[in-house]
């Protein structure tokens, strides 16, 4: 897409979104997901960016290529860095592959534009050749000339004469040409003399017409010693898994879930740090692996006590066997969610670190979600690059552990809270753990050994969307960095206000959630979003430094004594007739009920869908949660469209208090016309049960009226 259409798109986003104002808030954060403060709206640049690494993803497809990848290879190779000159154009595949790179900007930049886009995509996205281990046969299809992971302070020249010699005669292309050339050096008849006549001298004087077959032998064998051990064909080791004896409900971790058979797997996007040369272990399911090893047995448990709430703190149980010392309860570290899923799978990266480095290990889990995630779903992940998922930096740390031991890992789901003696055991273990305070010593955030380390994802695997979600993750990441600070400040006062109420303090993904709850019309949600960036012009934000002294004047309320006019004095605290009366109306309302009112602060009134009601200790309370969240929303939205009405319609006149009372009621009686209308069936999978609009408004002034009972 052109730049100056998708930079049109975006201002008819913009436009679309905030009208002819000035953003108020970053646009970094609509385009973010609604849990995390923004409102998912499409960003066109990142749209544009998934679609040049679905155009990477062709081009880097290294079997049955596209005939214009050909092309792009050649003109990529003509357009040269000077650094580059030295690396014959004939020797120049592909670019990724290799070590040399185009010239994609100057003055004598020869690249079409759209194939510069694309390539500058990829390599902002770290596009690079990424593998834990990789394959025989995989090594030997890599370019032997220019290879992209050689070592540069011994790079072999290219102009000498048996390099020259190898490439126009012997035609040495790929690492595999070069490892058979190199063997004729190990045949029983060669002898180091110009007069050989071994099998592959012969060959090479022959038929190739190469004069001193020695010396290039010779010089394919340094080429190849100057690859790693992970990239060297002749240092693989491509032992296959040995057939584990089956045991039925247990499944195996496999130690050579990252390891790749072909180049384009191991082509990856989304990379970040630095690749390691180094060889992984092998792992002890491998063919000739030590049977008889000894097999420790031990349950797990994680739990986490006020779920969802700031004040959130996750256990973990581990249990041997009763009175064994290596019995441990741990409290998990801040540094991870605190929820059940992560103490379930700390428990088990827990129980593989106190593993002896010689036993094998068997692990009875309640954990669905952890024995798939490192068994059967662990392919899946690593090949998306664990985009979008939760508890990623976990289970990396946890896979990378399991891959630096040599310890085989079974994994055996148990129902949970059943009578099995070691969950239930693990249970109370990690019910322990999560009412300890933080210690030092239980801290896992460790740092993952670059040698089993894997980042990023494949992307023969890459989707757009996948592509789209990966972009925002990494825009957003950068966007929290510089977290705005009015939005950070209206958090912190929703979670103090949440907690007076609830005993308990919401976390900022469940209040972003809480403002889109379904029972709140467009209008409203975007309205409590707004007040929870503390996003509208009032108050404080007419008191900016470089502002002249009559806008600096709209920031008090002319009502109020010249108090500064934000939305939680229009909500709570002004003395303007409107605000007072509607409370009084909902308070009579909420009252009729039999149930206990509490007035709201502005902090309830966000998080109002937070809220749950209890006409007796214990019991739920569903239709008076719905009835809260309706009459709160509806009351705030009317105060803050009566202020709006009266500072920029009427020029500050009051509504009377006939005005305020037949609005507030109308109001209302629209809210219940739209409840009993969502009510028809004809409405699909979006109707609202009968039920729940009964619960909703029975006992209020609305539950004798006929249009709630007779027009359901």
């Amino acid at each position: 897409m052109p730049k100056q259409v998708e930079d049109s798109l975006r201002k008819q986003i913009r436009k679309f979104f905030w009208g002819d104002k000035k953003n108020p808030v970053r646009e970094e954060i609509i385009f973010a997901q609604p849990g995390k403060g923004g409102q998912g709206v499409l960003d066109i640049r990142s749209r544009n960016e998934a679609i040049q690494i679905m155009w990477v993803k062709e081009y880097l497809k290294l079997t049955d290529r596209p005939l214009w990848a050909c092309f792009a290879d050649r003109i990529l190779a003509l357009n040269e860095r000077k650094c580059d000159r030295t690396l014959p154009t004939e020797l120049k595949g592909n670019m990724f592959l290799q070590t040399w790179r185009p010239k994609l900007n100057g003055p004598t930049n020869r690249c079409p534009k759209d194939l510069k886009t694309m390539i500058t995509t990829a390599l902002k996205y770290g596009t690079r050749l990424e593998a834990i281990k990789i394959t025989r046969d995989a090594a030997r299809k890599m370019p032997i000339w220019a290879h992209a992971r050689e070592n540069a302070k011994q790079r072999m020249a290219t102009t000498s004469n048996a390099s020259i010699c190898l490439r126009t005669k012997h035609r040495m292309r790929l690492v595999g040409d070069a490892e058979k050339i190199a063997n004729h050096l190990t045949h029983p008849q060669h002898r180091r003399s110009k007069r050989c006549g071994c099998p592959g001298c012969a060959e090479a004087k022959n038929i190739q017409g190469c004069t001193h077959p020695k010396e290039c032998f010779e010089r394919a064998r340094q080429l190849l010693d100057n690859l790693p051990a992970k990239w060297d064909p002749r240092k693989i080791n491509d032992r296959v898994n040995r057939e584990d004896k089956p045991q039925q409900g247990w499944k195996t971790f496999n130690h050579r879930s990252g390891e790749v058979d072909n180049l384009e797997d191991a082509m990856r996007i989304f990379t970040n740090g630095h690749v390691s040369d180094e060889q992984a272990p092998e792992g002890n399911n491998q063919e000739g692996a030590d049977e008889l090893r000894p097999i420790t047995k031990v349950a797990t448990d994680g739990l986490c006590l006020r779920a969802t709430t700031r004040e959130a703190t996750a256990g973990v149980g581990i249990f041997y066997a009763p009175g064994d010392e290596r019995n441990m309860s741990i409290r998990v570290p801040n540094t991870f969610a605190q929820t059940n899923q992560t103490g379930k799978m700390v428990a088990i990266l827990a129980a593989i670190k106190n593993n002896n480095p010689g036993s094998d290990i068997e692990i009875e889990s309640d954990s669905k979600y952890a024995i798939e995630t490192l068994t059967k779903n662990l392919a899946s992940l690593e090949d998306t690059g664990y985009i979008g998922k939760a508890n990623k930096g976990l289970i990396q740390i946890t896979v990378a552990k399991l891959r630096s031991t040599n310890n085989r890992m079974s994994l055996k789901w148990v129902k949970g809270h059943n009578g099995h003696t070691g969950n239930e055991a693990a249970d109370r273990l990690a019910d322990e753990g999560a009412k300890k305070p933080q210690n030092k010593r239980d801290e896992m955030n460790e740092e993952i050994p670059a040698r089993v380390k894997l980042t990023g994802a494949k992307l023969s695997k890459m989707t757009q969307s996948l592509a789209y979600k990966a972009i925002r993750e990494i825009a957003l990441q950068a966007t929290i960095r510089k977290n705005r600070e009015r939005t950070a400040k209206m958090i912190d006062t929703i979670q103090n206000h949440v907690e007076e109420v609830t005993e308990e303090t919401p976390t900022e993904e469940r209040i972003w959630k809480a403002i889109r709850n379904n029972d709140f019309s467009r209008q409203i949600r975007y309205y409590l979003w707004m007040v929870a960036h503390d996003a509208y012009c009032i108050g404080t934000h007419w008191l900016k430094p470089d502002y002249p002294v009559e806008l600096k004047k709209r920031s008090e309320c002319l009502h109020c004594n010249e108090t500064i006019e934000d939305m939680s004095h229009i909500l709570s605290r002004c003395e303007t007739p409107g605000q007072e009366q509607i409370w009084e109306l909902a308070k009579e309302l909420w009252t009729k009920t039999g149930r206990t009112w509490t007035q709201p602060w502005i902090g309830n009134i966000i998080a109002c869908a937070l809220t749950k009601t209890n006409k007796k200790k214990g019991e739920r309370d569903p239709g008076g949660d719905r009835l809260w969240r309706i009459l709160i929303s509806e009351s705030a939205y009317l105060i803050w469209k009566l202020q709006c009405e009266r500072v920029i319609q009427n020029e500050n006149a009051s509504f009377t208090t006939q005005e305020v009372t037949n609005r507030w009621i109308a109001t209302m009686n629209t809210r219940l016309d739209l409840d009993r209308e969502m009510t028809n069936e004809c409405l699909g999978k979006h109707k609202i049960r009968t039920k729940v609009v009964l619960q909703t408004w029975k006992g209020g002034e609305h539950d004798t009226d006929p249009r709630v009972k007779d027009g359901l």
